[in-house]
C-alpha cells in the first residue's frame, strides 16, 4: 500500500538517499515533520516544497530551508541510472540501474524494453527484468515519474557517460 506513511517515509528515503538522488538535508527527522505536516504525501511532493513552509518547521532555520531547496534542485540534473535506482524498483540496486541506463538511454526506451530485451543484458536476469515490466506496467507509477519529468528531472543517460561505459 504505497499510501501507508511507513511506506511513504521508507520510499522517499531510499529516493533522497546518497546512491539515489542524493538530496542531503531531507533525513528521516526532517521527513518526519514534513509528512507530518502534510507537505509530502508522495516523492514529487519533494520538488513542490517551498522555503517558507520549511523555516517554520522545527530545527529549520532559513539556512537549512535553503541549503535543502538547492539540495533538491541539484537533484534534477543527476545521471540516470540514479533516478532508475531513486524509483525502488523491486530487485533493481545501483548496479542493475547502471546496466538498464547504458542498454536504454532514456525512460521512452526503458517503457518500450521488452522483459526478453532486458534479460538479454548481460549480467541481467529474468527476475529482474520481469521486475522492471510489472513496475512501468502500473499506471500510478507511470503517472510518478511524469510528474517527475515535469518538474524537469533528467531521464536520460548522457552520451559521454554511454559511450564510455562511465556512470
Amino acid at each position: 500500500n504505497p499510501a501507508c506513511p511507513a511506506q511513504l517515509s521508507r520510499n522517499v528515503i531510499h529516493f533522497v538517499s546518497r546512491d539515489a538522488m542524493d538530496i542531503s538535508g531531507l533525513g528521516p527527522a526532517v521527513l518526519e515533520q514534513l509528512v507530518e505536516d502534510g507537505q509530502i504525501s508522495s516523492i514529487v511532493d519533494i520538488y513542490r516544497l517551498q522555503r517558507e513552509k520549511l523555516i517554520s518547521l522545527e530545527r529549520m532555520g532559513e539556512k537549512s530551508a535553503d541549503n535543502l531547496i538547492n539540495a533538491i534542485e541539484s537533484s534534477k540534473g543527476r545521471d540516470f541510472y540514479r533516478f532508475i535506482y531513486a524509483l525502488g524498483i523491486r530487485h533493481i540496486g545501483k548496479g542493475a540501474a547502471k546496466l538498464l541506463a547504458k542498454a536504454f538511454p532514456s525512460i521512452e526506451s526503458l517503457y518500450a524494453a521488452t522483459v526478453e530485451e532486458m534479460a538479454g543484458i548481460d549480467g541481467f536476469g529474468e527476475v529482474m527484468a520481469q521486475s522492471v515490466a510489472d513496475y512501468f506496467a502500473i499506471e500510478q507509477n507511470r503517472q510518478l515519474i511524469s510528474e517527475l519529468a515535469d518538474f524537469g528531472i533528467k531521464m536520460h543517460a548522457d552520451e559521454e557517460a554511454r559511450a564510455g561505459g562511465v556512470f
